[in-house]
């Protein structure tokens, strides 16, 4: 599958919106309508799982926002980088199975 292009479908479906507006009968953009905004729903659910699945797990070392001391927090990959540099969280395996085994 290729990859969704999240903002044209959003404007594909916000003109197709518009349009129909004018022409509320017309049942063949009622039609594209529902095909455009089924792609965006589907995009948007890819874009998701795909950020998701791209979170890595750190231990989280001291209570930082909603995150708490002990604790294993799902971050970006920049994220998590940025934490451990700045020392509230550690992302060595060893430190998040702890973590982990604490929290059971």
């Amino acid at each position: 599958m290729s990859k969704p292009n999240i903002a044209a479908l959003q404007a594909a479906v916000t003109a197709a919106r518009e349009v129909l507006a004018g022409d509320p009968e017309n049942e063949a953009l009622k039609a594209e309508l529902a095909k455009a905004a089924q792609a965006l729903a589907d995009g948007e659910q890819e874009l998701a799982e795909a950020i998701e699945a791209s979170k890595v797990e750190v231990r989280v070392l001291v209570d930082r926002g909603e995150h708490k001391a002990d604790s294993v927090a799902r971050l970006l990959p920049a994220e998590a980088k940025r934490a451990v540099k700045e020392g509230w969280a550690d992302a060595d395996k060893e430190a998040i199975a702890f973590a982990k085994a604490e929290a059971k």
